[in-house]
């Protein structure tokens, strides 16, 4: 099964984003390119096998998708605010609820659907394209620390 790091991204944005230092601002705006890659991870890798392997779950992937670009409009909103700002601290509420939201659905169905109805071998070869994806989009080799 891929590993989903997006729920240690989710633990990290949660204790990250409870101030107002710009060293918090930072982790707000490296924790959005952390989220971003592992979005990006997703929507070319997870979901189109998921949509192609699994039956019935095209709406699941839709869903998942729409959930990606809402957390993306927030980041976008988030982006020009200081942390310490109402409508910040509204927004990485916000981002964080669904967060965990997204996550929980992705565990709790998601994934062992996928395992399921992949092998171990693609399992593995799909942890290895997350890895590869998220990598690229970050240009970093760990990017879930």
């Amino acid at each position: 099964m891929p590993s989903h790091d997006s729920s240690r991204s989710t633990e990290r944005w949660n204790e990250s984003c409870s101030g107002s230092s710009n060293a918090e601002a930072a982790d707000v705006a490296q924790l959005g390119e952390l989220l971003g890659a592992h979005s990006d991870a997703e929507e070319r890798v997870v979901y189109p096998t998921f949509d192609s392997k699994a039956s019935g779950v095209h709406q699941q992937v839709q869903q998942a998708l729409a959930e990606h670009a809402e957390v993306t409009r927030l980041l976008s909103q988030l982006e020009y605010l200081e942390p310490s700002e109402p409508q910040a601290v509204d927004l990485i509420q916000q981002i964080g609820a669904a967060l965990r939201h997204h996550v929980e659905e992705e565990e709790q169905d998601m994934f062992p659907r996928l395992a399921e109805v992949l092998s171990t071998g693609e399992l593995e070869a799909m942890g290895a394209a997350i890895d590869d994806v998220e990598t690229e989009a970050t240009g970093d080799a760990d990017v879930t620390t």
